[in-house]
């Protein structure tokens, strides 16, 4: 059949063959960039939700550190009704932003951990602090509305906030931990995706061109024969 062809034919062909393997080129090269730009969106959002979670646990301790300020606030400055009275509804305020934040962070933990390890041990330890700060802010609120003197309600309170903050705090050291080094994991695979990408490309590129070359040198050949030879010649 090809054969039959007349040259114009046949270099209509090779034209054909020619812009077809560019298209399709151009089609791969395509395909890659939409999965290159997918992963990459991808792992915005999911570093972007990591640092939104590492925010809520941070606004966490920073709660609760207003809460211990109160307290002491009452036991310094709380003979004065309208005062306690105050720096006990601002108690109750930032124990309920800890409780707001708290939760968030689990939700965003949550939509993280499907279809990704590590996040268990996060959300166990968020979990287990919602009793502990309900303990701890039973007490310290029990102690407000029973205060008579900073002796006295210093006293019963003492060092109880301790092991609540290092809870606290360690988990949002431990998170930032991770999330530093689940971003150096992605930031490698990123960097092999992309080694593996440009070597498809250029493997494919020369396939392309000899495959293209080898269709030229058979026509060329096949015109040649058919000529009887080099015209030059």
């Amino acid at each position: 059949m090809f054969e039959r062809l007349t040259l114009k034919g046949k270099l209509f062909l090779l034209g054909i063959v020619s812009f077809t393997m560019l298209l399709l080129m151009t089609g791969f090269g395509v395909l890659q960039l939409h999965s290159s730009l997918s992963n990459s969106n991808n792992d915005f959002d999911r570093l972007h939700s990591d640092i939104t979670a590492m925010g809520h646990v941070e606004s966490m301790n920073t709660a609760f550190l207003k809460e211990v300020k109160l307290a002491k606030d009452v036991w310094i400055r709380g003979a004065d009704t309208e005062k306690l009275k105050k720096y006990r509804s601002e108690y109750v305020e930032q124990a309920e932003v800890f409780e707001k934040n708290r939760l968030a962070a689990i939700e965003i933990l949550k939509s993280l951990a499907i279809g990704h390890t590590g996040f268990d041990g996060f959300l166990s330890r968020l979990n287990a602090l919602e009793s502990e700060h309900k303990t701890l802010s039973g007490k310290y609120l029990a102690q407000i509305d029973a205060h008579r003197s900073t002796a006295d309600s210093d006293s019963k309170v003492a060092g109880i906030d301790r092991a609540l903050t290092q809870l606290v705090t360690d988990l949002r050291n431990d998170f930032a931990k991770f999330v530093e080094e689940e971003s150096l994991e992605k930031e490698d695979l990123a960097r092999q995706m992309y080694q593996q990408n440009r070597n498809a490309m250029f493997i494919s590129a020369l396939i392309a061109l000899a495959l293209s070359g080898a269709l030229g040198l058979f026509i060329i050949r096949t015109v040649l024969q058919q000529l009887g030879g080099d015209p030059k010649e």
